[in-house]
Formats: C-alpha cells, structure tokens, sequence
C-alpha cells in the first residue's frame, strides 16, 4: 500500500509541472498535436525533463521507469487537450490531479 501512495505522489509531482509547461505553450498558440510529435524527439523530451527538473525521480525505482512514467503522464495530458480542441469528449481521459495522503 505505502508503494501506491509514492507512486500517487510522483504522478502528482509530475503532473503539476508538465501541465504548468504544457498549459504555458498552449496559451502562447501552440497546438497541443504539435506539442505531441515536438516532444517525441528524444532530444527535446530529454529538455523537458530538464524542465521540471526531474520533480518526482527520487519517489520511483529507476531512470527508465521514471522517463516512461512521464511519457505517460505527457501523452494523456496532450491527449487530453487534443481531444478539447476537437471537442471529442470520448477520447478525454479526465486527468485529475493526484493528491498526496496524510500521513497520521
């Protein structure tokens, strides 16, 4: 159980950082499919981590889990507002930001 809530705590961490960044360029007028393929580059997703300055690595096992948690987490936000813009309410995931547990 104490393995889920740091896994809960990692998503939220990561969360609230790329969706800072991803809501920042889609203010500015980038779209959000765009976004999607910018950030398929290994390069440039490596930047985004660079980004969020790693929020959340300490909170999961190793490297590689902690890249593909935040692919995850980068495509259904993406997903997410793809899905808005063709206003398919189908394809929405429904991301809801993950909270902490207190701790007692």
């Amino acid at each position: 159980m104490e393995k889920s809530n740091i896994t809960k705590q990692a998503k939220s961490d990561i969360f609230k950082e790329l969706y800072t960044i991803i809501n920042f360029y889609i203010k500015k007028g980038a779209k959000a499919a765009s976004l999607k393929k910018y950030y398929k580059n290994k390069h440039r997703f490596n930047d985004l981590l660079d980004d969020i300055r790693n929020k959340g690595v300490n909170l999961v096992k190793d490297e590689t889990e902690y890249k593909q948690l935040v692919k995850d987490i980068l495509d259904d936000i993406l997903t997410d507002f793809i899905s808005k813009d063709k206003d398919d309410i189908s394809k929405l995931k429904h991301i809801k930001e993950f909270y902490s547990f207190k701790i007692k």
